[in-house]
């Protein structure tokens, strides 16, 4: 299979559909509502509302399809900005990538300084 927007090719393991249970189904057709289970990696590798097709009769891209911004926004300040990088490598990118709970692909982290915050 293939992720049109994020150009990865995946190898999907399971397909189904949800009735109120998950129950597997050999395919999902256009348009159709299920899920499947995938050798994804990272959740960055996969957009939502990406277009899904095979990698040996792709279908044409759906139309609509629109990157999903964020919608909140927040600030890290530390008291010393020498802190400032033990914060942010291994406590925030952490927070993304929580392996039991892995966060939307809506989430982002933008590492922006400005010599106003500056101690």
């Amino acid at each position: 299979m293939r992720l049109h927007h994020s150009q990865k090719t995946i190898e999907v393991k399971e397909v189904g559909s949800f009735n109120p249970k998950p129950y597997a189904r050999d395919c999902l057709g256009p348009g159709e509502t299920g899920y499947f289970t995938a050798n994804i990696r990272s959740p960055r590798d996969v957009k939502m509302g990406d277009t899904i097709t095979d990698t040996t009769d792709p279908a044409p891209v759906l139309p609509g399809f629109k990157e999903v911004q964020p919608m909140v926004f927040s600030g890290i300040y530390p008291i010393n900005s020498v802190d400032f990088e033990s914060l942010w490598s291994p406590c925030l990118t952490r927070l993304i990538y929580l392996p039991w709970r892995p966060l939307p692909n809506c989430l982002s982290l933008l590492q922006h300084s400005s010599p106003v915050f500056r101690s």
